[in-house]
């Protein structure tokens, strides 16, 4: 609502006169032209806005049959299969207006394992801008596959290492 608004604009404004100046900032950005070669299927999925709460649960069974699949000290699996729409609009005193809308479907998912010793846990996700084509199944196949070899970790010492990271998403 407008009080809302005006309230936003007032602590930005107050924030924005106690911040110091930053010295390596130009400009913002003026108007860009844009290409109109992309149409509003490139950012949205039908798919994913007629995703059903029972897709959703044969996505979640899916997800703990193929993780409990992989080893047999797979204990629980755990996790988020949701997907939404986003809108984003971009304005500034130089005159950019820019506007896009999206659709985003993710699948996040942890697995526990334990062998009566030890207890272990994997992790793995997936986005998508069409829900029907998420990797259910092989982020669980990863996330279960990270729990048992997760067996046999040793404590260290407190220090730097090198370590060598991976990606977040499967596709």
């Amino acid at each position: 609502d407008n009080t809302s608004i005006t309230e936003a604009v007032a602590n930005a404004a107050k924030i924005a006169k106690i911040s110091p100046e930053n010295k390596d900032f130009k400009s913002l950005p003026g108007p860009q032209s844009y290409s109109d070669a992309l149409t509003i299927d490139d950012f949205i999925s039908k798919e994913t806005l007629s995703a059903t709460p029972e897709q959703r649960a044969d996505f979640a069974q899916i997800a703990i049959t193929s993780a409990h699949a992989i080893d047999k000290r797979i204990k629980a699996v755990a996790g988020a299969i949701a997907h939404s729409t986003n809108e984003l609009l971009i304005m500034n005193s130089l005159g950019v207006e820019a506007y896009t809308v999206g659709t985003t479907s993710t699948v996040n998912l942890t697995v526990l394992a334990e062998d009566g010793k030890e207890e272990t846990a994997g992790w793995s996700a997936d986005s998508r801008k069409d829900f029907t084509k998420l990797q259910v199944k092989t982020v669980a196949e990863k996330a279960a596959q990270k729990a048992a070899e997760g067996f046999g970790t040793q404590f260290i010492d407190p220090g730097e290492y090198e370590v060598i990271l991976e990606p977040a998403a499967v596709g």
